[in-house]
């Protein structure tokens, strides 16, 4: 924009000689001149445009992809349709340690990576996945992991690990969309003592 002469935007000011010129082309008094009618108002402002819609509202990602590793039973590497390979953290559950630097292995955690990893491939192979992601929740963590669901010819692969007792839901900050199923599922575990409801008590942030 260039710069302003009279700090209005967008137009420049008038020169003093023009302002002189209008003022000696205005009509007398009592001369019997007419004066001209005055010019039209300004066209109003177009309005503001609206504030775009905050990101994690705005968009769901669902994409295929196909696991490459198993990191623990909570985390998954996969790479995604266009080749990207990305970390994955699924929504809604929580599983025991393995690999946090500086926490110690916890309670049934080397049994909740084994059963992910029997989840997440066949035949040694990386199963061929669904991403999906939540609008309720933000798109990645403050590790850069991509917060998603996975799931597997149509299975939930964190509600799996739930129903299994190795994993229990978990809610950061603000509810996820599927929270009443995970917890449903969670319930039956725990009344069947499954997974950590039986070996670690339910708490398995003990060693």
């Amino acid at each position: 924009m260039w710069p302003l002469r009279d700090g209005r935007s967008g137009q420049a000011g008038p020169h003093r000689g023009e302002d002189s010129l209008r003022v000696a082309a205005l009509p007398v008094r009592g001369r019997g001149t007419t004066a001209p009618p005055p010019p039209p108002p300004p066209a109003p402002a177009a309005p503001a445009p609206a504030a775009p819609a905050a990101q994690t509202a705005a968009k769901v990602l669902k994409t295929k992809a196909h696991i490459t590793s198993v990191i623990d039973g909570d985390t998954l590497k996969v790479r995604l349709a266009n080749g990207v390979r990305t970390t994955v953290r699924l929504i809604g559950i929580d599983t025991p340690e393995t690999r946090k630097p500086g926490t110690p292995v916890q309670c049934g955690g080397r049994a909740a990576t084994a059963r992910m990893k029997k989840l997440a491939f066949r035949n040694g192979r990386g199963r061929a996945v669904t991403i999906t992601t939540d609008p309720t929740q933000e798109l990645t963590d403050r590790y850069g992991r991509l917060l998603s669901y996975v799931s597997a010819t149509g299975t939930d692969l964190g509600r799996s690990m739930v129903s299994s007792g190795w994993a229990t839901t978990y809610v950061y900050t603000v509810r996820f969309q599927r929270v009443d199923r995970y917890r449903s599922t969670e319930k039956a575990a725990r009344s069947a003592n499954r997974g950590v409801h039986g070996r670690c008590a339910g708490d398995f942030h003990r060693n």
